[in-house]
């Protein structure tokens, strides 16, 4: 019975210790896991991150999306002139050479009729 007790007394501290080192505090973690428990770990749930730990934290995210944009190769490593611009990135279109790209193509006109013009009284166009 006492060794089931010392298990669960450890691990509160254990659990209060690693709550208390991703906010930054881990001692005052440990000491509200030895001496509060199950309280204590809410206690330090509801404690802000440190300064330090908030900078070491957007550190570390910062670098991860920098990892991730040069995995996914964002920018891309060279200009390609409209041109050479690859189908997928013209929405299927492909543009003979000299052409401009879909980013500068002339607007076309919407299929729909233009709403704005109706006025009481008059009927709908169809």
């Amino acid at each position: 019975m006492i060794v089931i007790v010392v298990i669960l007394w450890a691990v509160q501290i254990w659990v209060g210790y690693l709550i208390g080192k991703r906010k930054g505090r881990p001692v005052l973690g440990l000491v509200l896991g030895l001496l509060l428990g199950i309280i204590g770990w809410a206690i330090m749930a509801l404690i802000p991150r440190t300064h330090e730990k908030q900078v070491q934290d957007a550190g570390r995210q910062q670098s991860l999306q920098l990892e991730a944009m040069q995995r996914a190769q964002y920018p891309p490593q060279q200009y390609l002139p409209p041109q050479q611009y690859p189908a997928q990135w013209t929405a299927g279109q492909t543009y003979p050479q000299g052409t401009f790209p879909l980013s500068s193509a002339p607007k076309q006109e919407p299929d729909e009729p233009d709403w704005t013009e109706l006025k009481p009284g008059r009927p709908s166009p169809q």
